[in-house]
């Protein structure tokens, strides 16, 4: 019965009808937005959530809505690929699959256009048994959080088609508010990309600082958040390295990239640029479409954002781990390793990990890079 489910489940997810689409997920977090669970901590102890699904299987769900679950890679700094694997096997275990899905590892870490060079190289010269067709790679990193996936499937679907026409898509969620530390679209119809997806919209300006505008001005305008989620043909991705980022397309093209651990020699990667991903693919703005999703998404780069993110109980609190608690409200506690009791809490984050504590008032999260100045 077990195996007939998962059957069932393919061929309604239509897997057998885009084969020659892949997903490559970043699953790495470089900086201390999450102290002390921040950087190798973080790869290493990742905060479960309530569904006891990491963020970074969340991610992997959330792809699979819409992608052959085998054709979901795991792009990742070597430190971290054994972190991964123990996490991808809770997924093979749900899917029912005996395979081992594949891990792409960095021997160093740099930033996102060399390491997305690396797994869509793999995916072309490795993955590709039954089509002549370029293969179509969706990216996304690994902190975000999408609430409907279903919606973001729909989505995907119309996106294939986009980029199969040589077009880089751009996914970009509703906005209630505006957060200055993101980026955002405004977006027009255009009749070469309706043509196609009838949903789909011509990019027509980044906005990266939006606390440069004024709240008036952006009214004026339907913006779109920018989720961090890209998709294009592995073609239209070597065009782009070879016109924009030449000293990785020089080394990549010629290279075959295994699944080993590290995937690349340490010499050869170590020539690429550091160069993020949205600098390659959004230098040419005739190729850029908008495909917007009708949800807001969530990323998740501080306490706050956790909190947010996850279940509450009747007294608005989110306890996770070793924890005893009295008259709490409000309040993110989370700790590993350490029984950690609190008492009469309210509108607070308390972290605590074999590493260190971080404690804060809720909303203050956000400032955690002032005082690790300080440590």
């Amino acid at each position: 019965k077990k195996y007939v489910f998962c059957f069932i489940i393919v061929l309604e997810r239509g897997y057998f009808l885009m084969p020659h689409l892949f997903c490559i997920i970043q699953a790495e977090n470089k900086d201390i937005r999450l102290y002390p669970f921040s950087g190798g901590s973080f790869m290493e102890q990742m905060p479960k959530f309530d569904d006891n699904y990491t963020l970074f299987q969340r991610t992997f769900l959330s792809a699979a809505a819409a992608v052959n679950d085998k054709n979901i890679i795991s792009a990742v700094n070597v430190k971290y690929a054994s972190n991964i694997k123990k996490q991808l096997e809770k997924l093979k275990e749900k899917f029912c699959r005996n395979i081992e899905y594949k891990i792409i590892s960095e021997p160093v870490s740099k930033n996102t256009a060399p390491l997305t060079a690396l797994a869509a190289k793999y995916i072309n010269d490795n993955l590709i048994h039954y089509s002549n067709e370029s293969p179509v790679i969706l990216t996304a990193h690994s902190n975000r959080i999408f609430p409907d996936r279903e919606i973001l499937a729909s989505a995907l679907e119309q996106g294939v088609k986009l980029a199969e026409n040589g077009f880089i898509v751009f996914f970009g969620s509703k906005v209630s508010k505006i957060n200055p530390d993101m980026t955002y679209f405004k977006a027009r119809k255009n009749a070469a990309v309706t043509e196609i997806a009838p949903c789909a919209l011509k990019i027509s300006e980044f906005i990266k600082n939006p606390a440069e505008k004024s709240a008036e001005e952006l009214k004026k305008f339907k913006l779109y958040a920018n989720t961090g989620i890209y998709m294009f043909s592995f073609d239209t991705y070597m065009q782009e390295l070879k016109k924009n980022a030449e000293d990785i397309y020089s080394i990549i093209a010629g290279r075959t990239v295994t699944d080993s651990i590290p995937s690349i020699s340490p010499a050869e990667y170590n020539k690429m640029p550091s160069v993020p991903l949205e600098d390659v693919i959004a230098a040419d703005t005739k190729k850029l479409a908008l495909m917007p999703v009708d949800m807001e998404f969530k990323t998740v780069n501080s306490w706050d954002d956790v909190y947010e993110a996850s279940d509450k109980d009747e007294n608005g609190n989110c306890f996770s781990g070793r924890t005893v608690s009295m008259e709490c409200g409000n309040s993110l506690v989370y700790s590993k390793d350490k029984l950690t009791a609190v008492m009469g809490l309210k509108d607070m984050i308390v972290i605590s990990s074999e590493d260190g504590s971080f404690i804060c008032s809720r909303g203050k999260s956000g400032r955690i890079k002032e005082i690790y100045k300080k440590m």
